[in-house]
């Protein structure tokens, strides 16, 4: 009986199989099938987010590490001071061979260069001991000292920085200033608008010449007061030029005083003018104050007693404080 209520649709049985079906049709689309079974062919979306809001790609790449640059060995003062052979590849002697740093920055940026190094290219060549074997050479290493800012003879002279300003320049002499009479120089120091005068002296010898251009003598105060001779003698003096005061001149066998450069008949008051206004001293004291006293340039000397450059293959490297490279010339390859 039953059997033929069920054949005859029972409704309970027809919700039953409707059920059944629903959930099958649900639980395959839940599986990633079609309507007809067949397998979802729709694209992955490559956009999808994790938790943290972050593309999956992103995730991926963020977690490859990036390769890790080379230290950066040149220096932050780099292309802003340049160096120049100067007389480094022809001079004979220490004291006549120089090199030359420039501030080349360009926009008033003064540098300090007291504590840098130079360096030589023995590193790169091999040198002959005795026959026939070679050795690789080791490079000679120098510091850039202090110097004073003012020179003062037979005086205290203050060390501080050698400073270049925008467009100064440093004359790296490798040997010293050899001794000179009337006073030794023991210093580095800045060219002032004065140092020609020892530039002038007999026993002084710049490589290169210092600066001759100094204040003019008939310019210093108080030569339009001068007797008639005194004038004239200031007249014709030229800059740079320390008189000199001859106890005795011989003229016809017969011993004359009181002469300067030469000429006599000059009043006691012309000569101590002469001797006050007319030394580098006496003019650092009139001039000192001057707007243009100061030059641009500075004179070091490193006290090698033997050369440092080659004459031919020369690699010169300059090294600021922290050894990094500032700049460097070659030549003679």
């Amino acid at each position: 009986m039953a059997k033929d209520e069920e054949k005859k649709g029972n409704p309970m049985a027809d919700l039953k199989w409707f059920i059944i079906i629903i959930l099958a049709f649900w639980f395959l689309s839940k599986s990633g099938f079609g309507f007809l079974g067949g397998i979802n062919t729709k694209a992955p979306d490559t956009n999808n987010t994790n938790t943290t809001g972050k593309s999956f790609s992103s995730q991926s790449r963020a977690q490859i590490p990036e390769t890790p640059k080379a230290e950066d060995n040149n220096s932050k003062w780099k292309d802003m001071v340049r160096i120049s052979a100067g007389s480094a590849s022809g001079a004979n002697y220490p004291n006549q061979e120089y090199i030359t740093l420039q501030n080349i920055s360009g926009d008033k940026k003064s540098i300090n260069i007291t504590g840098w190094t130079l360096t030589n290219g023995k590193d790169k060549k091999l040198f002959l001991v005795g026959n026939d074997k070679q050795v690789k050479g080791v490079s000679d290493r120098v510091t850039i000292p202090k110097g004073t800012l003012v020179f003062i003879p037979n005086g205290v002279n203050p060390q501080e920085d050698i400073i270049l300003n925008q467009g100064g320049r440093a004359i790296i002499v490798t040997g010293k200033m050899p001794n000179g009479i009337p006073f030794e120089i023991k210093t580095n120091f800045k060219v002032n608008k004065c140092s020609g005068y020892i530039e002038n002296l007999e026993n002084y010898d710049f490589t290169p010449s210092l600066d001759t251009s100094c204040p003019s003598p008939q310019s210093e105060s108080g030569v339009e007061s001068l007797d008639d001779i005194c004038y004239k003698f200031v007249q014709r003096m030229g800059a740079c030029h320390t008189p000199e005061f001859k106890d005795v001149v011989y003229k016809n066998k017969e011993p004359l005083t009181g002469f300067v450069d030469d000429v006599g008949n000059l009043s006691s008051q012309c000569k101590a003018f002469l001797k006050k206004n007319y030394s580098y001293e006496s003019c650092v004291t009139n001039h000192l104050s001057d707007e243009n006293f100061f030059g641009k340039e500075w004179r070091v000397f490193l006290h090698n007693s033997n050369e440092l450059w080659s004459r031919d293959r020369e690699r010169i490297t300059l090294y600021d404080k922290e050894g990094k490279m500032v700049d460097e010339l070659i030549y003679g390859y």
